[in-house]
């Protein structure tokens, strides 16, 4: 199974999505926005076995 994760970004907090290949909700949580709190929580997430694929919509990844 493939996992998607959609990542929200403001100043003070980080809107983190986890979503499976069929479109539901396999996990998500708003954590202060800290590269360390990040990879912590995505590194609680990931498990063998398990992919990810990200996509830029925003004006800024161009």
């Amino acid at each position: 199974m493939t996992y998607f994760t959609g990542i929200d970004l403001s100043l003070r907090s980080v809107s983190i999505c986890v979503v499976d290949d069929r479109g539901e909700v396999c996990r998500e949580a708003k954590v202060d926005a800290h590269v360390d709190v990040i990879i912590d929580w995505l590194r609680a997430w990931a498990v063998t076995n398990r992919t990810a694929s990200a996509s830029c919509v925003s004006q800024s990844c161009k």
